[in-house]
């Protein structure tokens, strides 16, 4: 396993693309229960809200096996697709490695309970901002409540999967939440927390932090969970060592190196950033091909101009 590891760190660094992709996110629904301010889904990418049909998943999961990694989550909260549990538990079944969704864990309840313990997951990300008990005005409800119920969740796991992370997205109006929320993830058993960057295609009247003021927040948010007693990953990382060397100079991003984004229809795009970027249907041709096919490569060669405005890209990033 090491030295697979290693030789996929080298194919990265280099960005030697792999002849397929290995990880897939599915845009299993695009519907929520909530309207977040920062969310690009309706205002910026304008999807088309809809559930992504049983069928279609069944259909390009398997031209997509095998595969390292299925996330069952596009931009929606997953559990309110009718099926999430049933499509977990296939492409577990048929032999995806790892099967990971990510949740703002409101609708919980004793059913969700028990299908998130049973149905295959190996991840469950828990998307909380803030641990208000009114909500924190732009569109997330009470943190508390959601902490709360994944409380419950944690006092049910039996074993070491699901692996359960809290993934905070940062700005200034939640900083000293987040100090909050780590503690609280620490102490109710979580397994993680990742720190998320507000990224320049989010809502502009949420404020951001600059980088520099993101660097050192992020080294505070960091020497605080060192402290609780849990793990936390960062953007702060993505400055910093190998994570310089992968982003080649903010021309290639080793998100799309070896994954695809399929939307709601079954259509393969690079990344959630690109839903309208369709490169093939793999229900019409096989997935190599279009791993392979003249747009796909032509956006490996051209991506800085299409992702022009993912700070993904960048080292650092301009003030908003």
């Amino acid at each position: 396993m090491n030295v697979k590891r290693a030789i996929n760190g080298l194919m990265r660094a280099a960005y030697i693309v792999p002849g397929r992709p290995t990880h897939a996110q599915f845009e299993v629904t695009n519907k929520c229960n909530l309207s977040c301010e920062m969310c690009p889904r309706t205002k910026y990418y304008k999807v088309k809200i809809t559930d992504m049909e049983y069928e279609v998943f069944e259909r390009v999961l398997d031209a997509l096996l095998p595969l390292r990694l299925a996330t069952l989550t596009g931009w929606g909260e997953p559990l309110l697709h009718p099926r999430i549990y049933d499509m977990a538990a296939l492409a577990k079944s048929k032999g995806a490695q790892a099967v990971s969704l990510t949740s703002n864990a409101l609708i919980f309840n004793d059913y969700h309970y028990e299908k998130l313990l049973s149905c295959g997951l190996t991840d469950l990300r828990i998307s909380v901002d803030n641990f208000s008990e009114t909500g924190d005005g732009t569109g997330h409800p009470s943190g508390a409540k959601s902490m709360e119920k994944v409380a419950e969740l944690l006092s049910r796991r039996k074993d070491a999967l699901p692996r359960i992370a809290l993934a905070i997205t940062i700005y200034p109006d939640n900083y000293k939440d987040v100090f909050t929320l780590i503690d609280k993830a620490a102490e109710i058993g979580m397994d993680g927390v990742a720190i998320m960057r507000m990224n320049d295609r989010f809502e502009e009247t949420v404020k951001r932090y600059t980088f520099q003021e993101e660097n050192q927040v992020c080294a505070e948010y960091q020497a605080w969970a060192k402290k609780a007693g849990i793990k936390i990953g960062t953007p702060r990382e993505f400055s910093h060592g190998i994570r310089r060397i992968l982003y080649r100079g903010g021309t290639k991003c080793p998100v799309t190196f070896d994954n695809v984004y399929v939307t709601a229809e079954g259509l393969i795009t690079p990344c959630c950033a690109l839903p309208k970027f369709v490169t093939g249907d793999p229900e019409k041709c096989d997935i190599e091909t279009i791993w392979k096919n003249e747009k796909f490569k032509k956006f490996r060669v051209e991506q800085r101009s299409v992702c022009v405005h993912c700070d993904l890209l960048d080292i650092t990033y301009k003030k908003r």
